[in-house]
């Protein structure tokens, strides 16, 4: 959610009791049924529930954009789309696809060719300050049940350091590996 949003969020809430003790202080109170009471409170409850809703739906949101697809020499991001590595390290290469996010609507599809690659899955939790605050988990293709949580980039560069960049890709796609078969040995 964005600043602004939570901001009006806030001023409303805080109109709302200002405008409900008036209500009684005024002496309003006793012109209505009790029941108008009741009924606020569940309308301003339902709001907040909505409210509640809506942030943690963007939050999951968010972090669904925030996961890296990295196979052999290349890192796929829903947003950003694919990057070939060419010899970079994939660590660095996967903080600059998060730090250029934008979070928007639009998602780029995998490429055929990359699906049956993919060895590891990177889930970012959190991603602040450049990078300085990143924690996630990867998940290896040879055991997807079994991701290795990180909490700063030197642990995900210990989880990732099987994983190197492949060569610059020749022309035709590279056979790989099952995903079944052990990634890294």
């Amino acid at each position: 959610m964005k600043k602004l949003n939570i901001v009006g969020a806030a001023l409303a809430g805080v109109i709302s009791v200002v405008l409900l003790t008036l209500w009684f202080v005024l002496g309003y109170v006793w012109v209505d049924a009790p029941l108008d009471l009741v009924i606020s409170i569940i309308w301003w409850l339902t709001i907040a529930g909505c409210i509640y809703l809506v942030c943690r739906v963007e939050k999951r949101r968010r972090e669904r954009i925030r996961t890296i697809y990295a196979a052999p020499g290349a890192l796929f991001n829903p947003e950003s789309g694919m990057r070939e590595l060419q010899g970079a390290d994939a660590v660095e290469a996967a903080r600059g696809m998060l730090q250029e996010l934008e979070y928007g609507f639009k998602a780029q599809e995998m490429s055929g060719h990359l699906k049956p690659q993919v060895t590891a899955i990177i889930r970012t939790v959190e991603f602040k300050r450049q990078g300085e605050a990143w924690e996630g988990e990867v998940a290896f293709a040879s055991a997807p049940d079994d991701p290795i949580p990180f909490k700063d980039v030197d642990q995900l560069r210990s989880a990732l350091a099987g994983f190197r960049a492949a060569p610059a890709a020749p022309a035709a796609p590279v056979p790989m590996a099952p995903l079944s078969a052990p990634a890294f040995v």
